[in-house]
């Protein structure tokens, strides 16, 4: 499963930038996605949350 660096504090929606470990890519997702992984890291909560952060824009 995919591992995520969360950038920032969760602003008003709830919402953070994330850093995409396997690839350096960034994006803006709802932390109540994701739960915390080992060495620092998160990961999705389960495999639905993971397909949809696959589809968000990641630049």
């Amino acid at each position: 499963m995919e591992t995520y660096i969360v950038q920032n504090e969760a602003d008003a929606d709830g919402k953070v930038f994330v850093r995409r470990v396997s690839d350096n890519k960034t994006a803006r997702c709802k932390m109540s996605w994701l739960e915390t992984a080992e060495g620092g890291t998160y990961q999705a909560i389960s495999k639905t949350k993971a397909i949809r952060m696959d589809g968000l824009e990641w630049v």
